[in-house]
């Protein structure tokens, strides 16, 4: 469990309140998005609309060697965000089975993800975090984030993505044995504070 927000004194975990110097942050804080020099590109989604963003940890350093394994963004310990996969195009990092039709199989995962039979991937957008545990600038990188993929989605897709805990889950919710989880509301509600 990550440190920062299980802390009771850095977000209350019943909702009550975002803490003033966070909520004041968000406010101004400035996203600094770099895209990978060799960005996959082209893959496609087979005609779904991304609706589901998941955020995981980083555990050990992206190996950008391997295409198949990187997220379409890793938010680093400072703050800062790197692109590596175009959000038209499906990220492999949270794939599940194309072949599965059980339900069984999609139900270990909350919510949409555990009621769409299909690759979870090509619906989704994938967000990792560097480290094991979550800083206040990831956060507010998170939720900024958010707030730029809601945007990005709208532009691109025409749709607009629900800020809920359906659409924005934590990696553990998976149907695919990952197995970090992270409070997602603090993003969704910092990113509220501007709405899309």
């Amino acid at each position: 469990m990550n440190e920062i927000i299980s802390d009771e004194t850095f977000f209350r975990r019943d909702g009550d309140n975002i803490p003033e110097y966070l909520e004041d942050a968000a406010k101004t804080y400035v996203l600094n998005i770099s895209e990978d020099e060799n960005m996959v590109i082209g893959k496609g989604r087979k005609g779904r609309v991304p609706d589901v963003v998941v955020f995981g940890a980083a555990t050990k350093k992206i190996n950008t060697q391997k295409r198949c394994e990187l997220p379409h963004f890793v938010i680093f310990r400072d703050g800062s965000v790197k692109q590596y996969v175009s959000l038209s195009d499906a990220s492999e990092v949270f794939e599940t089975s194309l072949l599965s039709t059980q339900k069984n199989y999609y139900a270990s995962g909350r919510g949409i993800v555990a009621f769409r039979c299909d690759n979870a991937a090509l619906y989704s957008v994938s967000v990792l975090f560097e480290g094991d545990g979550i800083t206040d600038d990831q956060i507010l990188s998170a939720a900024l984030l958010l707030r730029f993929i809601c945007l990005k989605i709208l532009r691109i897709y025409g749709k607009k993505l629900p800020l809920d805990n359906n659409h924005i889950i934590s990696a553990a919710a998976m149907p695919c044995g990952y197995e970090c989880d992270f409070d997602t509301g603090i993003f969704t509600e910092l990113c509220k504070l501007r709405p899309v």
